[in-house]
Order: C-alpha cells, then structure tokens, then sequence
C-alpha cells in the first residue's frame, strides 16, 4: 500500500537545520539537459497534524523557458512566490547560469523580507527566506538556503526525507540499468514517503522540459 498524506499526528523530532525540515521531501536529479523534480503533499499545521497539500513545487516563467522551484520549510514560501516571483531572462552560456541562480535566490530573499509577517527564518531575519529549495533550470539542479545557489552536480534532496530519498536515487543510478530519471526521482520518492512517517503521498513531479 502506498503511505499517503492524510491528518496523523506529526513527528516531532529536532529539524531545526534548514537542510532537514520537517513534513518534506523535494528530490532532484539532472543529465545535464533535462532537470527532474518530485515533491510530495504533506503540511502541517499548527496542531501539529499532518495533512495534503500540493504548494510545495512551483513552475516559474522564464522567457519561453520554465524553471521550477521545490520549497521545504516555511508554509507560505510557494504562496507568496507564485504571486510575486519574476525571474530574471536567464543567460544563454552555461557558465552564466550560476550567477542567474545567485540572483534567483536574492529574488526570492527580498520578497520573503517584505512580507508581513517577513517569511524568513525567525532566529536570524538577515539569513534569508525560511526554509531551503531546489531550482532547476535547463539541466541546471541548485540547493538554494540563505543566500547561497550551490550547484547540484547530478542528484539532490531536501527536507525530513531529503536524506532517504538522495540515497535512494544515488544507490538507483549505480545499481540500474536504463532506468529513465524520471523513475528514479519517483521511486526515491516512494522510499522517502515509506520510511519517513512525516512525508506522504502522492507526489508532484515535474520535469524543465
């Protein structure tokens, strides 16, 4: 049976650091050319139950081309992104693309200060927005946090899951053979969701194609 996202109590060990927030697991995994990313549907409130939501993955314009954004942390982050965020035309050389994900992170950063209440984390406002994300672009994958775009060279992970779901996906892409990296972002997924009891599905996978 596959685990889903339905109102159960929260777990409610110690995720304070921003790359293992809890009730969330983004996946991420890159060729190159093509940029894969799977989010899965659990919220919490502040009752501490779980319960589904789809507002962990966004798809961002970017000229003619999509980038997409992958959000573990602070509940408002995709909410206030979708309605304000604007990306920057990205530049046509790969060598560029680190500095236009620099700027992507800076954007995000100045809209979660000007919110009210600011969306950024509450022990250090000057850190940056609160929580951390994937953005992938082209083939392009980065961890964003703070104010830092660290690139992803082949596979990522983020959230309570986050370390689950990378192992998965590195163990997959050793062992395989010919398996797509669409599957391999949603089988991690599946483990992540499966052993993580504060991560559920179903899953929203999309790809920069």
């Amino acid at each position: 049976m596959r685990p889903s996202c339905s109102p159960t109590p929260r777990s409610t060990g110690a995720n304070s650091a921003r790359g293992d927030l809890p009730v969330t697991v983004i996946a991420g995994i890159t060729d190159g050319t093509t940029t894969w990313i799977g989010a899965d549907s659990c919220a919490a409130d502040s009752g501490g139950l779980n319960w589904p939501t789809n507002d962990k993955l966004l798809r961002v314009r970017c000229g003619s081309e999509v980038a997409l954004l992958g959000f573990a942390g602070n509940g408002r982050l995709k909410c206030v992104m979708r309605d304000l965020l604007v990306l920057s035309d990205a530049p046509s050389a790969r060598g560029d693309l680190d500095a236009w994900a620099r700027g992507t992170v800076r954007r995000i950063n100045a809209l979660a200060l000007d919110q009210r209440p600011p969306v950024v984390d509450p022990e250090d406002p000057a850190s940056g927005f609160d929580g951390v994300a994937l953005l992938g672009f082209r083939g392009g994958l980065w961890r964003l946090a703070c104010d830092t775009a660290i690139p992803v060279p082949r596979s990522g992970a983020v959230g309570s899951g986050g370390d689950i779901a990378h192992g998965a996906m590195r163990a997959l892409d050793q062992v395989t053979d010919g398996l797509s990296d669409r599957a391999i972002v949603e089988l991690a997924m599946h483990v992540a969701c499966a052993e993580q009891t504060d991560c559920g599905l179903p899953m929203d996978l999309e790809s920069t194609r």
